[in-house]
């Protein structure tokens, strides 16, 4: 890149760095076009010049936090492990990402910003696969199947790998909204609803 290009990038990653500060602090509502560019000592105006519209800086901001979530699913799921134990490795890391960063997992899962829509069939689609890609690799191998990309999924596997993300995200889910703090050692519970998710997989008639 030349020095000019590099500036931006820099600029662009000052700009994405104090939207998650924004987030972090005050949710989603906190994410503010005058405050980010205040943030990073530019006027408002100047942030078209790295970012088209607010559509686009939220589009950005919700690419970065699934990127940062794709790394933490897949940081301890290793590719030669028994299949069981990649999905366990998966699920920890999704529950770790949102209980670490609740107010991120809440914008890409949760959160409608007001008057924004993501690109239809656009680059938050794709990241979003790409954030389940360790999860839908091990439920594959432990029915069996050595296909990962869910496209090629018959319709009774999409089914499964569906009905376990539903089970593994409502359990972080209620988790990070804080709606189980009274039901006790979640740890141990979060354990048990895996290996009854499992089960479930393996026992399933139409394997």
């Amino acid at each position: 890149m030349t020095r000019r290009q590099q500036q931006q990038a820099t600029l662009r990653r000052d700009v994405l760095d104090a939207a998650l500060t924004q987030l972090d602090e005050g949710g989603s509502a906190a994410v503010n076009w005058r405050g980010l560019a205040r943030s990073v000592g530019v006027s408002p105006s100047t942030l078209y010049t790295y970012f088209e519209s607010i559509d686009a800086l939220y589009t950005a901001l919700i690419l970065d936090v699934y990127s940062q979530m794709e790394l933490e699913v897949a940081r301890d799921v290793e590719a030669n492990a028994a299949p069981v134990d990649r999905v366990i490795a998966a699920s920890h890391g999704y529950r770790r990402f949102a209980t670490t960063h609740p107010a991120r997992f809440t914008l890409v899962f949760t959160d409608v910003l007001p008057g924004y829509a993501a690109p239809p069939g656009g680059p938050t689609v794709d990241a979003q696969v790409a954030v389940m890609a360790p999860l839908i690799g091990g439920v594959n191998a432990l029915l069996g199947e050595d296909e990962d990309e869910f496209e090629s999924m018959s319709l009774p596997r999409r089914r499964l790998l569906i009905g376990a993300w539903a089970r593994l995200h409502g359990f972080v889910s209620l988790e990070v909204n804080h709606h189980l703090d009274w039901a006790g050692d979640l740890d141990e519970m979060f354990s048990s609803m895996l290996g009854t998710m499992i089960a479930e997989l393996t026992a399933d008639p139409s394997n």
